[in-house]
């Protein structure tokens, strides 16, 4: 005869909605959730861990005393998919410590990957064979960025190398003066945020451009065509232009920021004070980014600027024609950009995006100084918004991924078995990487994860192409899965 034990059943709010009743520990899932009757299908967990076929299942994996009383979660569900649970198809040995970042070239021909052995490695990605190793960095390599001619990598010693798409070397520069954070390529321009508590944006060969701190190290930075963003261990987030315009500093998170997300119409930061912030920028919706793009890598031949405002507002007019084509939204004659009164521009919660000061209205482009608030019940590490700028994920150290419309609704949520290092948002569904060492697919339009890949140890990054997914682990391996349903 089974084992009987105590359980109860708990709401996604820690609410119990069912007294406490004894049954077999060898109870099935679809005998528990009879015990529910309730009308909608529901998931189950204990400890963060899915009941999927007995109760008796999960309690031995996670060895847990039977004297005690269960406490099962019932997080709602409308499964209409089987998930699909495989092991990574290929896996790539050769790193010799944990692989630490990675990224597929922008053909996605090669795969690079950076590591506490401190070598860049380049794969190929069709034969999964190990094409190039490069020992350039003289301590672990923390993040790779590329371009259709250029890799770059960046280190704990704040040392950069750039290298040709095959791998070959080309240069070495020391950077910063502590580990490179965060490193973007750009336009033959390098982004780089670092310990050292500085911004840096230099040129290929090394040319420093321009510099400016924060009064903490600098945990991350983001950019879109028109400006870049940097957050800080010091709780603020500092924005610029690409032609080195000090626009706005945000000072609303209480703790250090660990992410952000930017695209043309939002930005998004994570923290350690369990919130996520949305911010809204107006103006750039229907901006003709290529063009904006175009104009900046033409003038980065020998112009510092970069970029002019004057550049800037006919790619972005064409989107506001008739509204914003002569009279802007405070009245004033485009390019005649007048002293704004200091009251009014934190009451309206707009940031100057013009040339001159950070007093001045740009005439088009506007970021909003009200947020909405995400929360969760610890560090949030990472967050994404889908590229039709629906749907946003973020992932925490509370074990959840969280799922939200853009106006801070909360609409569907889900666990791994350990923290979550990276979420990404496509537009029809997330992936997220945890310290579980399971990647997991959730689908917008069945509510539900509809694949999991499993690696042997925790993931520390991970890259999409297409239908091919990429990731780094902890226990030195590149894995592979050359096909993922999403």
């Amino acid at each position: 005869m089974s084992q009987q034990v105590l359980i109860e059943f708990y709401d996604t709010q820690n609410n119990k909605i069912r007294d406490k009743l004894h049954v077999p520990l060898s109870i099935t899932r679809k005998h528990l959730l009879s015990l529910l009757n309730q009308p909608t299908p529901s998931n189950l967990y204990l400890n963060d861990q899915e009941i999927r076929t007995t109760l008796q299942d999960v309690t031995d994996s996670q060895k847990i005393c039977l004297e005690q009383i269960l406490k099962i979660k019932i997080l709602p569900s409308t499964d209409t998919l089987p998930i699909q649970t495989t092991h990574c198809s290929s896996s790539y040995s050769g790193h010799e410590s944990p692989v630490l970042c990675i990224k597929y070239s922008t053909c996605g021909a090669y795969i690079y990957s950076g590591g506490g052995d401190c070598t860049l490695r380049v794969w190929h990605a069709l034969t999964k064979t190990q094409v190039k190793v490069n020992k350039h960095h003289t301590h672990w390599v923390l993040c790779i960025d590329c371009s259709i001619h250029t890799v770059v990598s960046g280190d704990m010693s704040g040392t950069i190398c750039t290298y040709t798409v095959t791998g070959d070397f080309i240069h070495t520069h020391q950077i910063h003066k502590n580990a490179i954070t965060a490193l973007i390529l750009h336009h033959d321009r390098i982004y780089t945020s670092s310990r050292d508590k500085t911004v840096k944006i230099s040129t290929l060969t090394g040319t420093i451009l321009y510099s400016y701190t924060h009064t903490q190290p600098v945990t991350c930075i983001a950019l879109n065509p028109y400006f870049f963003i940097s957050g800080s261990t010091d709780k603020s987030l500092k924005i610029y232009t690409h032609h080195f315009k000090h626009l706005k500093t945000l000072t609303n998170h209480k703790n250090r920021i660990n992410c952000i997300f930017l695209n043309n119409k939002f930005i998004l930061t994570t923290s350690d004070d369990h919130t996520a912030h949305l911010y809204h920028i107006e103006g750039l919706e229907n901006t003709n980014f290529e063009k904006l793009d175009n104009k900046l890598e033409n003038n980065l031949d020998g112009n510092k600027e970069g970029v002019n405002d004057k550049e800037v507002e006919e790619c972005v007019s064409n989107s506001t024609n008739k509204q914003h084509s002569d009279i802007n939204e405070f009245g004033e004659q485009q390019g005649d950009i007048k002293e704004s009164n200091t009251s009014s521009n934190k009451q309206q919660g707009v940031s100057n995006l013009s040339n001159n000061t950070t007093n001045k209205q740009h005439p088009l482009i506007t970021i909003t100084s009200s947020f909405i608030t995400l929360n969760h019940n610890s560090i949030i590490t990472t967050a994404s918004i889908s590229p039709n700028n629906t749907i946003i994920a973020t992932g925490s150290f509370d074990k959840k991924v969280k799922i939200w419309n853009t106006t801070g609704t909360l609409i569907s949520e889900y666990l791994h078995l350990n923290s979550i290092y990276k979420v990404h948002c496509t537009n029809t569904s997330i992936i997220s990487a945890s310290k579980d060492g399971i990647i997991k697919i959730y689908s917008y339009y069945s509510k539900s994860i509809v694949n999991e890949f499993i690696c042997k140890n925790e993931i520390y990054c991970f890259e999409i192409y297409n239908s091919q997914l990429v990731c780094g682990c902890k226990d030195k391996k590149v894995e592979k899965s050359d096909r993922i349903r999403e």
